[in-house]
């Protein structure tokens, strides 16, 4: 991994970074003492040099790997787990409902949010070519109602002119 990647992507992409993370496999949960939210990301374990990365990126936070749950240690997945941090409360209109703070969406608001930074993030978290003779990018992203994933096709289609297809 290099750490120069690292820190270019923590100065001046952060906010895209963070994004894209919560996009694909992350969460916020709010600490009530705080009233601060922290970023849950759960990543396969396998992707060592990918969670050296993000731990990295979000160094500032205080990032810790999480033991995490037994289900998740049985699918192979990393948990990585920020402090609670105001930074992350700016997050929270983009992907939750005030009346289901606990459900994550898709919002129409996260289009102008989307740039190559988020789209190469997601990519490396939850993204596949799609293989044989079909052409495009296949999404395999979970949690997700199927309005919600035709919304992030539609977005995807209209910024990058990128056909997807959500799994």
């Amino acid at each position: 991994m290099n750490l120069t990647n690292a820190t270019y992507l923590r100065d001046n992409h952060l906010r895209e970074v963070i994004i894209s993370l919560i996009l694909a496999s992350g969460s916020l949960i709010l600490d009530t003492v705080s009233n601060s939210w922290r970023l849950e990301i759960r990543i396969n374990s396998n992707y060592n040099e990918l969670i050296l990365l993000i731990l990295a990126i979000i160094k500032d936070f205080d990032p810790v790997i999480s033991t995490g749950s037994s289900l998740s240690t049985r699918f192979g997945m990393t948990v990585i787990m920020t402090r609670p941090d105001p930074f992350f409360n700016q997050f929270v209109d983009l992907f939750f409902d005030k009346e289901n703070p606990s459900f994550k969406r898709i919002k129409p608001q996260l289009e102008s949010e989307l740039t190559p930074v988020v789209l190469a993030f997601l990519c490396m978290i939850d993204g596949a070519i799609k293989s044989g003779q079909s052409k495009g990018l296949r999404l395999i992203t979970y949690g997700y109602h199927m309005v919600d994933l035709q919304l992030l096709c539609d977005m995807l289609y209209r910024v990058f002119n990128l056909f997807v297809e959500g799994d």
